[in-house]
């Protein structure tokens, strides 16, 4: 007893980690994995509160409440996501190496970020989000597009834009963004991400098309949630710096060379992977 009570917190994760390899291998009974998905969200959430000792009574009086619907929006994302992986020994290692960055994460909330290890952590984090929503959005656009035509794309990107909002708003809080600046960045960073979501959205559908075409690969579904990343780490990355004074010709140059580099390769790579 005395070991459970030591480690309960780690046990509840190895119980989430064997929740979201079942999720993997149920993919076919909707009706079990979806059962199984609020399940999964469930545990995390309460891995959580266990982890920060939050009081759940109090739970939405707590200054961690938004560090927690982080963590388990993330992994909720990230679970709906498991059908883009066909291999599932490389799944079940993505799931540890997963959990394992977790766990640190939800470490490091307990302490709050105190240095730029930490801080470099939760962009991390934010930008791991950014992308798995915005893939799920994309295959959900792909899914349903042929039954509810092109009115799935607009709200998928309205979808996108409150998700980008409340992303930004929390991570710019979080580096300790003067209040006056988070909300017109954070509006910025949303509205140009949608805005990109909707014009690739026609680039990728002549070039290759993955809206249209049946046999799609996952990754040229892929692509868009990559280019809207690379977005946002440049985007925000020039605001964080902008904002704390440090905004120099030098750093400009890098964040747009590293952004350039890491775009015009999947532009180039985008047709081998299309339909």
């Amino acid at each position: 007893m005395d070991v459970f009570k030591k480690n309960k917190s780690d046990l509840i994760l190895a119980f989430l980690y064997v929740e979201s390899l079942l999720l993997s291998l149920i993919l076919e009974n909707k009706g079990f994995f979806w059962l199984i998905f609020v399940l999964s969200s469930v545990t995390v959430f309460f891995y959580c509160i266990m982890s920060l000792r939050i009081d759940i009574k109090k739970f939405l009086e707590s200054d961690k409440k938004y560090d927690v619907f982080l963590v388990v929006a993330m992994t909720a994302m990230f679970n709906a996501n498991v059908m883009v992986f066909s291999n599932r020994l490389v799944l079940a290692i993505i799931f540890l190496g997963y959990y394992l960055g977790l766990r640190y994460l939800v470490g490091m909330f307990k302490k709050g970020p105190v240095n730029q290890i930490q801080k470099n952590a939760l962009n991390l984090s934010i930008l791991f989000t950014v992308f798995l929503g915005s893939n799920l959005l994309t295959n959900i656009t792909i899914a349903l597009q042929k039954e509810t035509g092109d009115i799935i794309v607009v709200l998928a990107n309205a979808a996108l834009f409150a998700a980008i909002y409340f992303i930004s708003y929390y991570n710019f809080i979080k580096n300790k963004v003067a209040k006056k600046w988070v909300k017109a960045y954070s509006v910025i960073l949303a509205l140009i991400l949608s805005e990109t979501s909707l014009i690739a959205g026609f680039y990728l559908e002549r070039y290759p098309s993955i809206y249209k075409v049946e046999s799609t690969t996952n990754m040229s579904i892929v692509t868009l949630p990559l280019f809207l990343v690379i977005i946002y780490y440049m985007l925000y990355g020039l605001m964080i710096h902008k904002v704390e004074n440090r905004l120099t010709s030098r750093v400009l140059m890098e964040y747009i060379g590293i952004s350039a580099i890491i775009m015009a390769t999947l532009f180039v790579t985008i047709r081998w992977f299309g339909g």
